[in-house]
């Protein structure tokens, strides 16, 4: 009883102790987004209270908003310190924080797939946060995610970039399986822009990926009213290109065949469109996106440069649905909905080409300079998926995707015959057709063995193949010359089968691991087609076919294997460290040539503090393809070729060092300096023409090395009703090989060393938006190409001083494209018109240079592919 009393009387007097520090006041206090440490020092110069504490304690806390009235400082400090593993006492009249020894809970497994809640499609990279503990994850590839926590209660936050964030508070006593769905956001704004290292942001699989989603993508200018998401991507730090996309995507000076374009996990061979103009990626199929530029994940491979990784969406569980576009270009359909509701889904889209609006002349220019005739042009892609969910531990999606462009220039010219008293006339006719296109299956089974277990097993066939055929003749009266029509014919064809199959898995190990491991199989076909034909012929020309001579051309098919296997970890050493060390093991196979490589792949962030980020990152990648640059411009006849003992596979050491930093108000900076190394990096001979009747391939290419190196910054900043980012690169690209430029190292034709993007987007009168992007680009290297030999695909020819090549520079880059943008909802149909400029100043981006002989003079002239492109495109979503 005495005992009882006398604790009674000890709590009264604690309390009217620090009641007495408090002065009794009562405040209001009202705080928004701000860190810990600063709201204790505002308490205590608000209520008088001499609260004493370290900084270090709350390094890692997320910043807090509080809004209280009418209350004493001391139940202010309990609220900022529940749940934070700190606690308090009064020494001296002061107030002492100081850290509690907190037993050691049991852990249990927190797993499941969040969702989007209007089509029930799986949110690839959605972020799953605790905010007591400042820990989180995000979901894989298809939605899922584990992570395990100590028991108790808990409160969960799950957001994605352009989804209301939604938060759950669960008691834990066991293992435990969600599924979330989140409401889609009404506000522009977080379809743009999302912290990248924020405490709920910071568990992504790496910092120097750029996630892109469609949503983004058709903020942006369109070009001929399509939007595209690799348009998109040049705009980020570290991406080169040509003139308005031609000559494909350089990566941290790497060249095009060294990124693995994926599309739902397949390697794409060509993944572009007149040139690269256009992408094959349809933005109405596409879910998520995103560019890897280092340090690499063990889980990819087959490339030495970058990743870009996209995913198609599966279809509406929830609804039937649909939408058309039709731009100036091309038209678009999309239908979607459930075959069986909220199990399974399909979705089909088709984009065609329609009109050869500003088409005609891009291909003019990049193709011929004063030829007339015949010319047609066109492009389609279709995609196909259908998903089903045969119980809740399994999904089965079945994915087709086909694609490609055809090509035909038909030109006849009269030709009077010199000499001839009579004035009888030859007649020449061209015919060429080019065809290039991707075929693609994929069959895929994911299955959930424990909360701490899931696998996806994935079954692929991809086929890729180009023809460029050509049909010259030269019809000669008989009476003039007997028997001396001529003819040239000209074929190359190529046709690269895969058919893989692949197993990966995720397993959740404890709080501090979180391990990746997976194999596969490829088994690779690849047959390539040349011919070279120009001679005198008695055969009546008119008799002459193209198709029949291309039937006559016959091709060698070499068949390869190749195998890796993979495991990586997260492993989580402190609250400031965590690593995350891979190891790939890949081989691969053709004829008598076998190669064994050990890809290592290392990264460790470390964690200055809640806004602040340092990333560092190695790792080596192995490439088993070879891709020979024709014509200087990575058109599609660049041909491909498997390693061999002769050509041995292409190999890279990337290394990288980051600064990331992010706050809660939306702002987020990085710089990156990365140096890459790449080695077996093939060229043609550029002294020598590409193909004659008695040359193979092998004997035309050359070995060397590369290397690329820069430091690339980025600013992003949202806003209530606009945001966008700022990108630049400082970055160079170097080339040597042992036989070309007698040995001497020079700039790699897309070595460019000042490269600027802005972007920025704004919306107003709640239907109308603006957005703009502005590109400005130092002068790189100038390619020169000789009219002739460009159209009979023969190598551009070289003019430089030996030990100078790629001296001579073109003139800087600079466009700037504008759009504006119409939204109109009525009942359950969704209109948009778009407006957009391309190129508004009209400014001519030299291309290359073409080379021409006038009165046996040598000289060049730029060539430019885009002007100033109005577009305008309609859509309706129903």
């Amino acid at each position: 009883m005495n005992k009882t009393v006398i604790l009674i009387l000890l709590c009264g007097w604690w309390n009217m102790a620090l009641s007495q520090t408090t002065d009794g006041e009562f405040i209001d206090f009202h705080v928004k987004n701000m860190p810990i440490s600063e709201v204790i020092q505002l308490l205590s110069e608000r209520t008088n209270i001499d609260i004493s504490f370290s900084n270090r304690f709350f390094e890692n806390k997320p910043p807090v908003t509080i809004s209280m009235k009418q209350v004493n400082g001391i139940d202010i400090l309990k609220h900022l310190l529940d749940g934070t593993g700190i606690n308090f006492k009064l020494l001296d009249d002061q107030v002492v924080l100081y850290r509690e020894d907190i037993p050691q809970k049991e852990k249990f497994t927190i797993s499941g797939f969040i969702e989007d809640a209007e089509t029930g499609e799986k949110l690839i990279g959605a972020n799953v946060y605790i905010p007591k503990l400042d820990r989180g994850t995000i979901t894989n590839a298809y939605g899922f995610f584990s992570i395990s926590l100590p028991e108790g209660k808990q409160e969960i936050v799950f957001s994605y970039l352009g989804s209301e964030a939604s938060s759950s508070i669960l008691e834990l006593r066991e293992n435990t399986r969600l599924s979330i769905a989140l409401e889609q956001s009404v506000t522009l704004i977080e379809v743009v822009v999302t912290p990248k290292n924020s405490a709920s942001n910071n568990n992504r699989s790496s910092v120097t990926e750029d996630h892109l989603n469609s949503k983004m993508v058709k903020i942006q200018p369109e070009l001929g009213g399509e939007s595209d998401v690799i348009r998109t991507a040049m705009l980020l730090p570290g991406v080169q290109t040509g003139a308005d996309g031609l000559g494909g995507l350089h990566v941290r000076g790497g060249n095009p065949d060294q990124n693995l374009m994926l599309l739902d996990g397949v390697p794409v061979y060509n993944a572009s469109h007149l040139l690269g103009i256009f992408s094959i990626y349809n933005t109405n199929a596409i879910r998520s996106a995103k560019l890897v530029k280092g340090p690499f994940s063990a889980r990819y491979g087959g490339r030495i440069s970058s990743i870009f990784d996209v995913h198609t969406r599966e279809g509406n569980l929830k609804r039937w649905s649909g939408e058309a576009a039709i731009g100036l270009v091309s038209f678009n359909g999309t239908v979607e909905g459930p075959f069986i509701k909220d199990r399974g889904s399909v979705l089909l889209t088709f984009r065609r080409t329609h009109s050869n609006f500003f088409l005609e002349q891009a291909n003019q220019d990049i193709f011929y300079d004063n030829d007339r005739g015949i010319f047609d042009y066109h492009f389609y892609d279709l995609n196909f998926k259908a998903n089903f969910a045969f119980s809740k531990r399994d999904n089965l999606f079945l994915s087709y995707y086909s694609g490609g462009d055809q090509f035909l220039f038909e030109v006849g010219q009269d030709y009077q015959i010199i000499g001839d008293p009579l004035e009888r006339i030859a007649k020449y006719q061209y015919s060429n057709d080019v065809t290039w296109g991707n075929n693609i299956v994929s069959l895929r089974w994911n299955h959930l063995f424990s909360d701490k277990l899931f696998s996806n097993t994935t079954l692929t066939f991809s086929e890729y193949q180009f023809r460029n055929a050509a049909l010259a003749t030269l019809d000669i009266p008989e009476e003039v010359v007997e028997n001396r029509d001529q003819y040239y014919f000209y074929d190359l064809f190529t046709d690269n089968q895969d058919f893989s199959g692949k197993i990966d898995f995720d397993y959740n190990s404890g709080p501090d691991h979180y391990i990746k491991f997976g194999f596969g199989l490829s088994h690779h076909e690849f047959t390539p087609e040349a011919a070279f034909v120009q001679r005198d012929t008695n055969i009546a020309i008119e008799s002459l076919d193209l198709n029949d001579l291309l039937d006559e051309v016959q091709g060698k098919t070499y068949q390869g294997l190749q195998s890796y296997f993979y495991i990586e970890d997260q492993i989580r050493i402190n609250d400031e460290i965590t690593i995350y060390p891979g190891l790939r093991l890949s081989s691969f196979s053709i004829l008598e040539n076998r190669f064994f490589n050990v890809e290592p792949r290392f990264r460790a962030d470390y964690r200055l503090s809640a806004k602040w980020l340092f990333v560092f990152g190695e790792s080596r990648m192995v490439q088993y393809l070879h891709q020979i640059n024709v014509s200087g411009l990575s058109t599609p006849d660049d041909v491909w070729y498997p390693a061999n003992r002769f050509a041995p596979p292409q190999t890279s050491w990337q290394t990288d060092v980051g600064l990331f930093y992010s706050s809660a108000n939306g702002m987020e900076f990085s710089v990156e300096a990365y140096h890459k190394f790449m080695d077996n990096i093939y060229a043609l001979n550029d002294s020598i023409p590409f193909l004659s009747e008695d040359q193979q391939i092998d004997n035309e290419v050359v070995s060397g090395s590369g290397w690329g190196y820069g430091l690339e910054v980025m600013v992003k900043k949202d806003f209530k009703h606009g945001g966008g980012w700022i990108s630049y690169s400082a970055s160079w690209a170097e080339r040597r090989y042992s036989s070309l430029n007698i040995g001497q190292t020079y700039p790699y034709s897309i070595d460019r060393r000042h490269m600027l993007h802005i972007f920025g987007y704004f919306s107003f009168l709640k239907n109308f938006s603006v957005s703009s992007t502005w590109t400005i680009g130092s002068a790189n290297p100038r390619l020169i190409v000789s009219e002739e030999d460009f159209i009979n695909n023969i190598y551009p020819i070289e003019v430089s001083e030996p030990g100078r090549k790629n001296e001579i520079r073109a003139t800087p880059y600079h466009r700037l494209d504008l759009a504006l943008t119409y939204a109109l909802t009525k009942k359950r149909l969704k209109h948009q018109l778009k407006i957009s400029l391309y190129n508004v100043f009209n400014r001519s981006n030299t291309a290359y240079s073409r080379l021409y002989n006038e009165d046996g003079e040598w000289k060049t002239t730029p060539v430019s592919v885009l002007p100033t492109v109005p577009s305008l495109s309609y859509q309706i979503r129903y």
